[in-house]
């Protein structure tokens, strides 16, 4: 995850299911809690298409916050 997104260059599509087959059972997946620690701001739900997305200079700010908390 962390490699992804800190080599993003302009732009970074994320996705999960909802469930999967695990031994002929569909069971539920959810998404990595990682994603909490992203802003709501920087991110646009694919079904939800009244959502604009995050402006550069917003991605460019995250992005450098996160390799900041990585380097220390």
């Amino acid at each position: 995850f962390y490699v992804a997104i800190t080599r993003a260059q302009i732009s970074l599509a994320m996705s999960h299911c909802e469930h999967r087959k695990k031994y002929g059972e569909q069971i539920p997946c959810h998404p990595s809690p990682f994603l909490k620690e992203i802003p709501e701001n920087l991110i646009v739900h694919g079904n939800d298409p009244s959502s604009e997305p995050a402006s550069e200079e917003e991605g460019l700010d995250f992005f450098a916050n996160l390799k900041a908390s990585l380097e220390e």
